[in-house]
């Protein structure tokens, strides 16, 4: 996979002492893969380790289908890929995932450009990473990017949009050892 790209006011030591990058409200691995399993359609709303999470922060999740994302806030409540990831991209909470470009203009004007090294991570299509998930795949279905064949095995996993201008979106953390400058503010 294509590199990825984040602006940061920080130097890359910085950044990497840090830890790399986090989300606003970052969630442990299984809840990550948890969450992909109610989108896919394979886990209820109601068993799934992200609910709570969703109700301590406010989010707005399952996505209000009044806000355009669609979704249903019925008695069982669901979430396909893509209102899933409009939701990520473009609500107005600060959810659990972190923003990266696929090109080099990432909003850096001002500062670094760092690159995220993505070499591991492939797509794999729904239906193949969560077995026994029928997810109906379309022009707006999110790419699944993962570092392994199966949801059940990833440590890393993305998700981007299927036009190559579109951001990389991160559900899990983004390690110190993926990142390098690639170009100084």
């Amino acid at each position: 996979m294509d590199p990825a790209y984040r602006a940061d006011k920080r130097t890359l030591d910085e950044v990497k002492k840090a830890g790399g990058y986090k989300a606003w409200y970052p969630i442990p691995i299984a809840v990550a893969r948890d969450l992909l399993l109610f989108v896919a359609g394979t886990k209820s709303w109601a068993d799934c380790a992200f609910k709570p999470l969703a109700e301590k922060w406010r989010f707005d999740f399952p996505p209000s289908p009044l806000k355009g994302f669609g979704g249903t806030k019925s008695a069982t409540p669901t979430c396909n890929p893509e209102a899933f990831h409009e939701w990520v991209i473009r609500s107005g909470d600060r959810g659990p995932s972190i923003s990266t470009a696929t090109t080099e203009d990432c909003g850096g004007k001002s500062g670094n450009i760092l690159l995220v090294d993505c070499a591991d991570l492939a797509e794999v299509a729904w239906n193949t990473a969560v077995p026994g998930a029928n997810v109906k795949v379309t022009a707006r279905t999110p790419l699944l990017l993962l570092n392994a064949p199966l949801l059940a095995d990833a440590t890393a996993i993305a998700l981007q949009a299927k036009t190559a201008a579109e951001e990389r979106t991160f559900l899990t953390a983004i390690e110190a050892s993926r990142l390098s400058l690639h170009k100084a503010a």
